[in-house]
């Protein structure tokens, strides 16, 4: 019997289908613990932390022209990215669709963010990290002719702001043997296929996504919700047991807790985690 086991993998999967289940188009219940997981992490990603962060603006986003056409809505947008509010106002309307991708965010880290309530033409583009929040330019909305696989778009990140942590630069490689133009880009990325760029001389990488379009973090997030429960039952449900009561001797029950999964002691109130369903 591994009830305390089998009882953590009940948690995380009703965790997340429960969360998207009024959201997603397909049949979650037949769905394998992983690709839940990677679904709700890769959903859950879409959405923006609400935390206060440091706004850093690029010189082509200082430059555009557009930036007079949408001056209110950049202004909201920066106050309530400072302030650490809810920025999902500013999302498209699609993204409570969890059974999507959104590819820009998938390979590169970048989010679109729209200036006007009812949606506007063109988009900002927005990297965020856990602190700082950094504004890279203005686009027209991909659905009217934009290609968001632009090497100019990685250009501009790297250039403002290349310590920033969304783009890798190799150490090692010292360049590529082929570089693609934009419209090549964009059919690669739509496969699925991650691109390093070179850019200065030195050669970046995304984190990247998996081939049905998922960030890859969400996809090892996912495979790894798989192997620790595979070693907790490798383990035993005995070793588990001594492991939570050397802890507390109070009785554990599985748990789902600000995005970490594991076991909760109630009377202790104390929590041991085994792992996060949230992406970074």
């Amino acid at each position: 019997m591994n009830d305390l086991i089998d009882g953590l993998e009940d948690a995380i999967r009703t965790q997340c289908s429960d969360a998207m289940r009024e959201h997603y188009s397909g049949d979650l219940d037949a769905l394998e613990l992983h690709a839940v997981v990677q679904d709700y992490v890769t959903w859950k990603a879409r959405f923006p932390s609400a935390r206060p962060r440091q706004v850093h603006e690029s010189d082509v986003f200082a430059a555009s022209d557009l930036r007079v056409r949408y001056a209110d809505g950049l202004a909201a947008i920066r106050r309530d990215i400072t302030a650490g509010a809810d920025l999902e106002a500013y999302l498209s309307r699609g993204v409570w669709k969890a059974h999507g991708r959104d590819r820009l965010l998938a390979h590169n880290g970048i989010h679109h963010l729209h200036m006007e309530p009812a949606g506007s033409e063109h988009v900002l583009f927005v990297a965020f990290q856990p602190d700082h929040a950094y504004l890279i330019g203005i686009c027209a909305h991909e659905s009217d002719g934009a290609n968001w696989a632009e090497r100019a778009i990685l250009e501009t990140l790297v250039r403002n702001w290349e310590g920033a942590g969304v783009l890798f630069s190799s150490p090692y490689v010292m360049g590529v043997r082929a570089e693609f133009d934009d419209d090549a880009r964009l059919e690669l990325q739509r496969s699925g296929v991650n691109l390093a760029v070179e850019i200065d001389g030195r050669v970046w990488s995304p984190l990247g996504a998996s081939l049905n379009g998922a960030p890859r973090v969400a996809a090892k997030i996912g495979m790894e919700v798989g192997w620790t429960l595979q070693k907790l039952r490798d383990a035993g449900e005995a070793a588990l047991v001594a492991e939570l009561r050397a802890i507390s001797a109070e009785e554990w029950s599985p748990a789902i807790c600000q995005g970490q999964y594991g076991y909760y002691a109630e009377r202790a109130n104390t929590f041991r985690s085994f792992g996060t369903l949230d992406p970074p």
